[in-house]
């Protein structure tokens, strides 16, 4: 079954032309598996776009990018979707610049399982159970990121940021994504843009639905574990995790994820 077939068997019309339109226009794909701090670095570009061509902030910036000078960014789950996406995304953007967004895959299951259990629904059973099963846990997330390393070691055209970087040093990250990208900016505006996409300022956000997109909005204002924003912390899975099921994932990630990314220990 070709891709294009299967495109239609999965998405909306609406989605498909969407997607389209996107990939025509786009000179870049920021690509990640969900939970990995996509729309965190999504909101610093957008921030950066609005604040020097005055232009509404919109999750989708390839669309608050047109009529501008500023390259055109589509931000992608890459196939990463509740129905386990069986499209080749990698093949798909072959001929694009790829900037991919890793994260410490332990630290995602976990981000996932309260996603699945709290935020989206989808899954009943125990974390223990989540982090183990090929189709939503730590398996097909060690299968996306090895199959996007291919990619990354194949491409010139590609760049390997993380959410560990964005975390330790957001201003020299995002400096690092804007060279990849092609566009400058003044540094006052991309303190203010880091500023903006802050997790506390996003969180604030969140809550009082300032950005009317349902990408945007918890589930339950009074249940953080509902927001997107949930946690944002490094190494959180270490908190959440027994002992046994830490050993689990250490060993998942040692023996089963490419190298390139660095998260072995």
């Amino acid at each position: 079954m070709s891709d294009l077939t299967k495109a239609w068997k999965l998405y909306s019309l609406t989605s498909i032309i969407k997607s389209s339109i996107s990939w025509l226009i786009s000179d870049y794909y920021v690509v990640s598996f969900r939970k990995s701090g996509r729309t965190w670095l999504r909101m610093i570009w957008a921030r950066i776009l609005e604040q020097q061509y005055s232009k509404n902030i919109n999750l989708d910036t390839q669309f608050m990018a047109l009529l501008t000078k500023a390259p055109k960014l589509t931000f992608s789950h890459g196939g990463t979707t509740k129905t386990n996406n069986p499209l080749s995304f990698p093949r798909w953007l072959q001929r694009k610049k790829v900037i991919f967004l890793a994260r410490d895959p332990r630290d995602v299951v976990v981000s996932l399982y309260h996603d699945y259990t709290k935020r989206h629904g989808g899954y009943t059973g125990s974390i223990s159970s989540f982090i183990r099963d090929d189709n939503f846990g730590l398996p097909a997330i060690i299968l996306f990121m090895n199959q996007w390393a291919k990619h990354l070691q194949s491409n010139q055209k590609s760049l390997l940021l993380s959410y560990e970087q964005l975390s330790a040093n957001p201003a020299e990250t995002t400096y690092q994504f804007l060279a990849f990208v092609g566009h400058s900016a003044p540094p006052e505006i991309i303190q203010e843009a880091l500023s903006y996409a802050s997790f506390s300022n996003m969180r604030a956000m969140e809550a009082q639905g300032t950005i009317a997109d349902q990408r945007l909005l918890p589930t339950d204002k009074k249940d953080t574990a509902t927001y997107k924003t949930r946690k944002g912390k490094v190494g959180s899975y270490k908190e959440e995790l027994g002992v046994e099921d830490q050993l689990y994932v250490d060993q998942m990630v040692n023996e089963k994820l490419d190298k390139v990314f660095g998260y072995d220990v």
